[in-house]
């Protein structure tokens, strides 16, 4: 596990200070994960897992919100936890998000442990 208070603080001040940049692989911006990680951080309380897959059922895995935060600029954000699984592979992801002004949440930094 990593050592949460430590990393939580490192990743805000990340977000926090620059303004959040992308750093993800392209795992992430396939439909199911994102739909998967926007409706656990819209409707589900933190500690609690979704789980998911994909139609096809190569790729699954679970998105647990973990904390919620208003960021310097006012806007809500929450860190959440993450694992994929695909084929014998899994990657653990630990991250933050942001709600948009269009209301959709968008994942502003992630550490992964692969």
């Amino acid at each position: 596990r990593w050592p949460r208070a430590a990393l939580a603080a490192g990743i805000a001040g990340l977000v926090l200070g620059f303004g959040g940049g992308r750093l993800l692989p392209e795992a992430e911006r396939d439909a199911p994960v994102e739909s998967a990680v926007a409706e656990a951080l819209e409707r589900h309380p933190s500690g609690s897992a979704l789980r998911f897959a994909d139609r096809g059922g190569s790729l699954e895995g679970e998105v647990v919100p973990v904390r919620t935060f208003r960021s310097a600029e006012g806007r809500w954000c929450r860190e959440y936890e993450m694992t994929l699984r695909e084929r014998s592979q899994e990657l653990r992801r630990l991250a933050i998000a942001c709600r948009e002004d269009d209301g959709r949440w968008r994942t502003r930094l992630a550490l992964e442990d692969a």
